[in-house]
């Protein structure tokens, strides 16, 4: 319970409650106060960044390790066995870092080619769609980790993209406890590559209600509403799945 001064006409007024109204000149004052706060966010992922660095070191280490000891097994010379032992163990790890650098620098790559390109946005339109699809009920989230760009294709109005990605379905069946699947799919999708120049296409509007006053939506020469001005330009730069 606080004591503050009322904003209207300057008396003391306690706030007892999230609203009140002034006794004095009757103005009505919001305390704002809410039972749930939050007061910090944790991520969760399934390896931690310490973690992953961890299981690198020992990955890399036991490669080392093997390759030093079997050639000093199989070689003699104390020296040249050690100086195989790291070039071979260098070799390795060449063989297997190489796959994963090239897959990093493709994946920058094909992201350069679209225009505006965020991955984030690109997650919540996926969590988006599945979420609106899904048709079992016990299903309590939809979540999508991992996006993998396999193609990029443009055109003067509307980018295509194939991609895989990798996600989780969380369920909460009635009376069970909650498990989750692992899933990935492959999808083609397609944005307005211009959004501006595609709000005049009128077949891109065809048969769609405005979200705001539920006509009929005619695009005006500004791409807006013709009843009320509403403009649709969320809506044409969302990523949009086609198969």
């Amino acid at each position: 319970m606080l004591r503050i001064t009322c904003p209207s006409c300057g008396a003391s007024v306690k706030l007892d409650s999230q609203q009140v109204t002034c006794e004095y000149c009757g103005a009505v004052i919001k305390n704002e106060f809410y039972d749930w706060q939050t007061e910090s966010f944790e991520i969760y992922e399934s390896i931690s960044t310490n973690l992953k660095r961890f299981l690198q070191l020992i990955v890399s280490g036991s490669i080392l390790f093997v390759c030093v000891f079997l050639c000093l097994y199989l070689i003699e010379d104390t020296e040249i066995s050690l100086a195989a032992g790291v070039g071979a163990a260098i070799l390795a790890l060449g063989v297997i870092v190489s796959p994963i650098i090239y897959g990093k620098v493709k994946q920058y790559n094909l992201a350069k080619k679209i225009v505006g390109y965020s991955e984030n946005y690109l997650r919540a339109c996926l969590n988006e769609y599945f979420l609106k699809n899904e048709s079992d009920k016990d299903m309590l989230d939809f979540s999508v980790d991992t996006i993998k760009l396999l193609k990029v294709a443009n055109t003067d109005e509307i980018t295509k993209v194939t991609a895989e990605i990798y996600g989780t379905k969380t369920f909460l069946p009635e009376n069970q406890k909650p498990f989750t699947k692992i899933i990935k799919k492959k999808l083609t999708l397609q944005r307005a590559r211009n959004p501006e120049k595609r709000k005049t296409d009128g077949d891109f509007f065809t048969e769609k209600e405005c979200p705001s006053c539920g006509a009929n939506f005619l695009p005006n020469e500004n791409g807006c509403c013709s009843y009320c001005g509403y403009t649709l330009y969320e809506d044409s730069i969302k990523w949009k799945i086609k198969n």
